[in-house]
This record gives structure tokens, sequence and C-alpha cells, in this order.
């Protein structure tokens, strides 16, 4: 969701009942695009605009730890579909 119109695309996440929400991106000056969760529930990946803001490289986040690292240096509008089963 952006803020105000922006288009500045931050994830969230809402809980099981759908009651609470927690933000899991929370950088305003970068663009998020979803892209998928692990088989195991604990990572997502998204490509994102988060350290140049004309690429969109792919990152992975440990939804428990909340760490998120860029997955490939990969130029340009990368989209993320699947996961591998390993």
């Amino acid at each position: 969701m952006d803020e105000g119109g922006d288009e500045q695309d931050q994830l969230y996440l809402l809980d099981d009942e759908g009651m609470n929400v927690r933000p899991l991106t929370a950088m305003p000056e970068a663009k998020h695009v979803w892209g998928s969760w692990s088989h195991d529930g604990q990572h997502i990946a998204f490509p994102a605009t988060r350290d140049d803001p004309a690429e969109f490289y792919p990152y992975v986040m440990d939804l428990r730890s909340g760490e998120i690292r860029c997955a490939a240096w990969l130029p340009g509008y990368n989209t993320i579909s699947a996961w591998m089963p390993n």
C-alpha cells in the first residue's frame, strides 16, 4: 500500500484474523512490489528500489527477524513469481 497516492508502495502483514497490521518494509523512499511466500511461510521475496531508484532488485525477507537482503544484483524490473522447492 502507498501513502496518499505517492506510489511508494510498502509491504504489510495482516495477522490470521485480519485485525492487526505489521509494517514489513517501512522505507518510504523506495517502491516495493509483492513477490512470493517461501514454502515454509517464514520468508517473502519481492522486487524493490531499495538500493537504486531506477532498479527493482530482488530481495528476501526473514519474517521472524525482519532481516532483508538483496538476492541478486540484476538490473532492470525484476519480478518474482515463485520459490524453488529447495
